[in-house]
């Protein structure tokens, strides 16, 4: 098992299903991400409960490498 599969197991929800929905709110279909995050995402509490998030006090430090590991990042090259 490589790192980004260990990473990505410690989660319950993965990259794709969050890309679908980053790509449902990059087209501004509002309604469809609502309908995406109730229906194939089962609500945001489930959501922040699959991918270890405090709604109070986000994701922990020590988390952030299995997270860039599962998810990627939002590192763009520069113009």
């Amino acid at each position: 098992m490589d790192d980004s599969t260990r990473a990505a197991s410690v989660y319950k929800v993965g990259r794709k299903e969050l890309e679908a929905l980053v790509e449902c709110y990059r087209q501004r279909k509002y309604v469809e991400d609502l309908e995406y995050i109730a229906g194939t995402l089962k609500g945001v509490n489930n959501l922040l409960d699959a991918l270890d998030v405090d709604p109070d006090h986000g994701v922990t430090s020590i988390s952030l490498t299995d997270r860039e590991r599962a998810f990627g990042t939002h590192y763009k090259d520069p113009p």
